[in-house]
């Protein structure tokens, strides 16, 4: 679609300007038609110049745009009552009808205009520029009648394309380059433009595909300007595309489109235009070949074109080329003059041969011009031009045999050789550098071979180079300063067994050998002399990054740098292979390798294990870092290496000579995929069966094809649906793309035009859900949410069969068997089933197991087993012989699976589900490795790449990520750590704060250091289901977790393993566990009603159960659901008295007097009730006065009185020695009063309530203490009192957090500010002097008591809510809990930078703000940014605050950096990161 909107633009663009033309054209026409009838007619004593008559009786006006002259046509007709007409310059005319005529060269683009689309074009086509580089020409008078008949051609001919064919040697090149320039002087009517001539030279860039169709369109813009302007239009619409990385067929189809060209024929009526391409045997491949060939044969119709091909006849050229009737062909092997102008170019440089003479060379060369002018040279760099006359002369005649057509010229190499390198010592030379001349990669000066052979292992000397150079002067020949040779010559010396013959790999494995040598003798650490490390390569200066690279790299070392891998992949691993692989894994593995960065040409060595594994790691480095070693050579060394993975072997084998660099502590390494952005959400991903594409489709209903090496959009969006695109997959050949959507329709669309292939298949009666092609192309299945299955024929467009029916909900994934027999659905009714396609019944099943919708099935690549993903959050295996599944459910996933697919190899199972994908292997059903994180959001689809070491997804976060699984691997740590996979229901300080305990979701209790943040052991396993209670002993020597497993465990933190056995008892889930306070004694209460004390010495129940509830347990002073309160004996386990009873609704608070021989209880029923531990009684009457639920009661410190706060908005104090209420209930709040507390020294209570206000009461007087503190617009909901009691701290659902003077009663400073949701926890630092809040925006803040200003920023890594935050015991951390399953732990230390150090100071002197740029330049502002740190991508949430010294889990998104800049340099410093001869080096 893209493409046929780029051509309809560029169309339209055209036909406008034409419009205009003849709109401009008619307005000419019409008004010099009224002055003809008004005037002239009527005219008399007039004086007409430049006048033309005819007899069609209308006037003709003939305009020249370049001059401004116009000729007036007129006839006798038109004045009949003229008199004294004077005509000057008549011109009698029989044109029948008007005549206008409108030149304009450049087609309306100005001058200016059309060098700038020039200047744009050439740095988006990238066109080679000076492609013709052959300079030998015919001589003067040989090629005559040749270059004539093409000239005439050419200028007359209809016909588009000539092509002149003979084998090498036939003198080719020379009628090309001839050509060229008679072109150039060619007198003609028409003008005549040579718009390219192209010389493909094998293993040069002319020879690449990817420089003929874009220099080939650049050349043609420079001749059109309006076909520039359009094609530079569609470059810039569409970014992504890059002509070094179009195929061929992409070429073609953007720079010559046919439309656009066909605009170009109108204007060009007086212009033609001629493209040479020489040596199209030399370029491409044979496909290569066909392709162009055929598409330049359909410009055929183009009188306006005139294309020249040379080439050698081979066989794809000939089957495109002669037999076209419209061709103009040339054989130069058997063409009439072939003889006479061998016999002039002889002639021509040996005047004193006699014709005899003349006439034996003539038939030795046997028509080949290159045997000629090799014998020329050969006998005139000779001292005895007449000896070596003699031995041309001797030579044996040559043969037209076809078979042999090269053996006259192959006889003439051997002498020419022969004559100079008989010798031993001459013949080694010979080969050494004649065997360089061939196997370099591209053409190389003197200069540089010379210093490639003077190197170890060739040991060359640069004299003996020079003179055996001197001495193949008739052979090889120097142009434009570098080497080059006849193709015939190197074919001839790789082809013949003889005594010069050269053995390409053994060329290839010495000149390996020689780059590898080159670059350890002439790598330097920053060879280029850099300056500084604070800007980027592009604005280095006086002189520039090339300039640099000129004046300090030697040629030779920059040949080895780019072509050694080369070179590698030439040889053979068996026999000599083995040295080199060798010699390859030490330099990959030494301080050179990291000097070298073309690392990404290793990625084809896998004959090595050790050398693959460097190869990776080299590969992985370019593809992560690319960007940023193209934009700063010196952040490879600062940035880069500091926070490559420590297991990384580029790493390890590195570390001896990182100098001054950062460090990056206790992180872990986390695959990094490429992200390819989108504007939608992405519901469904495939790969292409080749690996290069992936088609996506979203809820911007089009479906869209991504390049995976760029990943830049290939073609689309294509257009058609009405609703989103829920699934899309490509056919098997990857010529066609299938999509379902909630439309109802499956479409399906030709990749090449983007357009859709037939009709919409139509027939479900709601949302497709999922489709795929048969794995022959012929069929499409399709599964929806009208509970159906249905096959379609994909050349009818027509439905195959009936609907596969037995779902009872939708059907959500399908998916064909490989052999094509069976299809696999998933369903909404929460089964699997398969069917039989020829019987159209089904075959197995249903699969039963899961608990919700099965949204993704896939087939094994061996059809034995099937994979279903679920709303259950499960992944299962099912055995498709005994429909049974196969292991255990893969329980890893918190949230709902999307998606899920095999491996090619049938040996994993990838799956999506809540941001992140998880690997399985099918013989163990454990995950491989850590997940892959990265989407923020669900991940809706995944699948695997063809070679199976990518995976794919698409997410709701608008991004498709493609993921390295196999370098990712290489990369993990031991999996000794890992770290929660779930909720976290608790966690808890040790008692020095030197630890935190946690228990999860995942059935597991982790300790963390509080110094490192990092778990400390292995996690505490054993529980079987979630964990809800974890608390540390009072000497931090023990921890004890409570279960869902219905078990308490006691572990040893010195061990980190259980100590003992589970204490069992409790029948049902254990949500609370705490030490007695001299740590002999666990007491656990659970929601069977009970609760139970444990011996820590015996790890054994103390007595029975305390049984006597009827609902859950609470507290061990216990209140219930069951309206009772019961007291528990802690030495006889039993329950003392009777229950207390005579709530009539449930007990919401109970707490024991401080002397332990009361108890208060609040109620749901509206009362307070006192219960006297000795006499088992409740104390005197309810207390009651509360017209709604109490909510809250505490004893005073003294337990002299209890307050109460409830529903029905009041706060009570109540007496405990009289049972009654102390004075009147303490009134004013207006609504719900959610907190109370009392101060500590026990005078007063404070109380926060839905009102909006803070009041405090006075215990002695029941009475309010002033007025209410007022300043909260919405809910109080959290209040606390500072430790000395003088002050209130208040959160509100207002987003402020507001400190209270208890003195002045009045509100200190201004409300805390700066929270952009409800505050919803607030607390006191141990000395009072701080408070710290967390708030529903995610972030925690830190406020100074004095200034009552934040200190600092926001703590904003969380990215969910954060519901509680409290300080360590010595104030310097802070602790936060969120819902997005993390624990962080933060330094709110002043003294500690939240991002740069005072240590790097100097290097900003200027002061300016620093922060991450979204290309992860850690760098100052604007608008001339020092670089000071690139940080890759996972590292930047963490890195843009420093104060986050911990998180759990380790790998959480934003996770926390600590970061080690102590001996960091950067700036004019940087060089000191480097030291090259460290003292532990061997």
């Amino acid at each position: 679609m893209k493409k046929a909107r780029r051509r309809t633009r560029m169309t339209a663009q055209l036909v406008e300007k034409e419009l205009k033309i003849e709109v401009k054209k008619s307005q000419v026409k019409n008004n010099q038609t009224d002055i003809s009838s008004n005037i002239l007619s009527h005219s008399s004593n007039s004086d007409v110049s430049d006048v033309t008559v005819n007899n069609a009786g209308r006037a003709q006006i003939q305009a020249n745009s370049n001059t401004g002259e116009q000729t007036t046509v007129v006839t006798q007709s038109m004045f009949p009552n003229a008199s004294n007409l004077t005509m000057t310059g008549v011109t009698i005319s029989t044109v029948g009808r008007d005549l206008i005529q409108t030149t304009n060269n450049n087609f309306g683009v100005p001058a200016n205009e059309k060098a700038e689309i020039l200047k744009e074009l050439k740095e988006k086509l990238n066109p080679i520029a000076k492609p013709a580089r052959k300079a030998d020409t015919c001589l003067e008078g040989t090629r005559v009648k040749i270059l004539n008949d093409l000239c005439n051609w050419a200028i007359e001919a209809n016909t588009t394309i000539a092509w002149i064919y003979g084998i090498a040697g036939t003198g080719k090149s020379a009628i090309a380059v001839s050509l060229a320039r008679k072109i150039r002087k060619i007198d003609t009517k028409k003008e005549v433009k040579l718009a390219l001539t192209f010389h493909c030279v094998k293993g040069q860039e002319t020879s690449h595909i990817c420089n003929l169709v874009p220099t080939l369109s650049y050349h043609l813009a420079q001749v059109f300007p309006e076909y520039g302007k359009g094609l530079l239009e569609s470059l810039n619409e569409d970014p992504s595309l890059d002509s070094t990385s179009l195929s061929l067929s992409e070429q073609l189809e953007l720079f010559l489109d046919l439309p656009v060209l066909e605009k170009l024929i109108i204007k060009s009526s007086e212009k033609l235009v001629i493209i040479i391409i020489d040596g199209l045997d030399e370029w491409g491949t044979g496909s290569n070949r066909t392709e162009l060939l055929r598409h330049l044969k359909t410009l055929n119709q183009f009188a306006w074109l005139k294309i020249i091909v040379t080439s050698r006849p081979n066989p794809e050229i000939t089957k495109e080329l002669m037999g076209g009737l419209f061709i103009k062909k040339i054989d130069l092997t058997d063409h009439i003059g072939t003889a006479d102008d061998l016999r002039k170019l002889i002639s021509s440089r040996l005047s004193w041969v006699s014709n005899e003479k003349m006439d034996n060379m003539l038939a030795k060369a046997n028509g080949l011009f290159i045997w000629v002018t090799t014998a020329l040279r050969f006998i005139e760099m000779g001292v005895d031009k007449d000896g070596r006359l003699e031995i041309i002369l001797n030579l044996e005649k040559g043969t037209h045999d076809g078979l042999q057509p090269y053996e006259p010229l192959y006889l003439l190499y051997k002498t020419v050789l022969t004559e100079s390198f008989s010798q031993p010592d001459n013949l080694r030379y010979l080969k050494a550098v004649v065997g360089a001349i061939l196997a370099v990669i591209e053409p190389v000066s003197q200069d540089t071979l010379k210093n490639l052979l003077c190197a170890k292992g060739l040991d060359v000397p640069a004299r003996a180079t020079e003179e055996v150079i001197n001495q193949l002067s008739a052979l090889v020949y120097n142009r434009d300063g570098k080497l080059y040779y006849h193709l015939s010559f190197g074919e001839f010396l790789t082809s013949a067994e003889n005594n010069f013959n050269i053995h390409p790999e053994i060329a290839h494995f010495q000149l390996a050998g020689a780059c590898f040598e080159i670059m350890r003798k002439e790598l330097r650490f920053n060879i280029c002399h850099l300056e500084t490390s604070f800007i980027k390569n592009k604005a280095v200066k006086d002189p520039t990054i090339e300039d640099r690279i000129n004046m300090y790299i030697p040629s030779e070392l920059r040949y080895s740098c780019l072509s050694w891998t080369k070179h590698m992949r030439k040889v053979k691993v068996e026999g000599r292979g083995n040295i080199i692989l060798s010699t390859v894994t030490d330099f990959m593995g030494s301080k050179w390798m990291i000097k070298w960065e073309n690392g990404q040409k290793l990625k084809s060595l896998k004959k090595n294990k050790d050398l693959e594994t460097l190869a990776e790691d080299i590969h992985w480095i370019v593809d992560t870092f690319g960007s940023v070693l193209s934009e700063s050579t010196p952040h490879l060394y600062l940035s880069i290496l500091p926070m490559m993975p420590p297991r990384s072997t580029t790493v390890k084998s590195l570390t001896k000579y990182m100098g001054e660099v950062i460090k990056i502590e206790g992180h872990r390494w986390i695959n990094l995929p490429m992200t390819i952005s989108t504007t939608s959400k992405v519901f469904s991903v495939a790969y292409s069966p080749d690996g290069r594409y992936i088609v996506s489709g979203s809820d911007d209903n089009t479906v869209r094809i991504w390049d995976v090496q760029t990943g830049q959009q290939f073609r689309g969006p294509f257009v058609g649906h009405t609703s989103w695109v829920w699934s899309v997959a490509f056919s098997p050949d990857g010529r066609h793309v299938v999509s379902g959507s909630a439309d109802y329709t499956i479409r399906i669309w030709d990749i090449q035009t983007g357009q859709q292939v037939g009709e919409s298949l139509e027939g479900h009666r709601n949302r497709v859900n999922s489709v795929a092609f048969s794995p022959d192309g012929r069929h499409v299945v399709s599964g929806s949410d009208d509970n159906t299955v249905r096959i379609w024929d994909v050349q009818t467009g027509q439905q195959f069969g009936e609907p596969l029916e037995g779902h009872t909900e939708g059907v959500t994934s399908v998916a064909y068997s490989l052999d094509g027999r069976h299809v696999v659905s998933g369903s909404g009714d929460n089964t699997v089933r398969i069917w039989d396609l020829q019987t159209g019944h089904q075959f197995r099943g249903p699969f039963v197991g899961h608990t919700e919708t099965v949204w993704s099935v896939a087939f094994s690549p061996d059809g034995r087993h099937v994979v279903s993903g679920s709303f259950d959050k499960t992944v299962r295996i099912w055995d498709m012989q005994t429909c049974q599944q196969f292991g255990e459910p893969l329980k890893v996933h918190t949230e709902w699976v999307w998606s899920v697919a095999f491996s090619p190899d049938g040996r994993h199972v990838v799956s999506g589900s809540d941001n992140t994908l998880k690997i399985w292997d099918m013989q163990t059903c454990q995950q491989v490795g850590e997940p892959l994180k990265g989407q923020t959001a669900w991940v809706r689809s995944v699948a695997f790449s063809p070679d199976g070491r990518h995976v794919v997804s698409g997410s709701d976060d608008c991004t498709i990520r493609i993921w390295n699984i196999q370098t990712f691997q290489q990369f993990e740590e031991p999996q000794q750590l890992s770290n929660h996979t779930d909720a976290i229901r608790s966690v808890a300080f040790s008692p020095d704060g030197r630890h935190v305990v946690s228990g999860s979701d995942d059935c597991t209790i982790r300790i963390w250091d509080m110094q490192t943040c990092q778990q400390v052991g292995k996690p505490l396993e054993g529980h079987t289901k979630r964990v809800w209670s974890v608390a540390f002993s009072p000497d931090g020597r023990h921890v004890v977790s409570g279960s869902a497993d219905m078990t308490i465990r006691i572990w040893d933190m010195q061990t980190c393993q259980q100590a003992g056995k589970p204490l069992k008892g409790h029948t049902y889930w254990v949500e609370s566990v705490a030490f007695s306070p001299d740590g002999r004694h666990v007491v656990s209460g659970s929601d069977d009603s009970t609760i139970r004390i444990w011996d820590m010495q015996t790890c054994q129940q103390v007595g029975k159960p305390l049984k006597g509830h009827t609902g859950r347990v609470q507290h061990v002073v216990s209140g219930s659901d069951d309206k009772t309160i019961r007291i528990w004996d802690m030495q006889t386990c039993q329950q003392v008295g009777e229950p207390l009873e005579g709530h009539t609704n449930r007990v919401e608070s109970v707490a024991f007097s401080p002397d332990g021989r009361h108890v208060v209880s609040g109620s749901a029923d509206m009362t307070i009730r006192i219960w006297d531990m000795q006499a088992w009684q409740q104390v005197g009457e309810p207390l009651e006065g509360h017209t709604n639920d109490v909510n809250s009661v505490a004893f005073s410190p003294d337990g002299r009185h209890v307050v109460s706060g409830s529903h029905d908005c009041t706060i009570r104090i109540w007496d405990m020695q009289t049972c009654q209420q102390v004075g009147k209930p303490l009134e004013g709040h207006t609504k719900r009063v959610w907190s109370v507390a009392f101060s500590p020294d026990g005078r007063h209570v404070v109380s926060g309530s839905e009102d909006c206000t803070i009041r405090i009461w006075d215990m002695q007087t029941c009475q309010q203490v002033g007025e209410p503190l007022e300043g909260h617009t919405n809910w109080v909901e959290s209040v606390a009192f500072s430790p000395d009691g003088r002050h209130v701290v208040s959160g509100s659902a207002d987003m402020t957090i507001r400190i209270w003077d208890m003195q002045a009663w009045q509100q200190v400073g201004e409300p805390l500010e700066g929270h952009t949701n409800d505050v919803n926890s607030v607390a006191f630092s141990p000395d009072g002097r701080h408070v710290v809040s967390g708030s529903h925006d995610c972030t925690i803040r830190i406020w100074d008591m004095q200034t009552c200003q934040q200190v600092g920023e926001p703590l904003k890594d969380h990215t969910y809510m954060v519901e509680s935050v409290a300080f360590s015991p010595d104030g310097r951390h802070v602790v936060s809990g969120s819902w997005d399953k993390t624990v962080r732990i933060w330094n709110i230390d002043p003294s500690n930078p939240n991002l740069l150090p005072a240590s790097i100071s100097q290097y900003n002197q200027e002061n300016q703000s620093c922060s991450i740029n979204p290309q992860g330049w850690l760098c100052t502002a604007e608008p001339e940014p020092k670089l000071i740190l690139w940080i890759p991508s996972h590292l930047r949430g963490g890195f843009s605050d420093l104060r986050q010294v911990g998180t759990i889990p380790a790998d959480a998104k934003n996770f926390g950096v600590k970061v080690d800049w102590s001996k960091f340099v950067c700036g004019e410093n940087w060089i000191s990161v480097w030291n090259d001869n460290p003292e532990d080096e061997e």
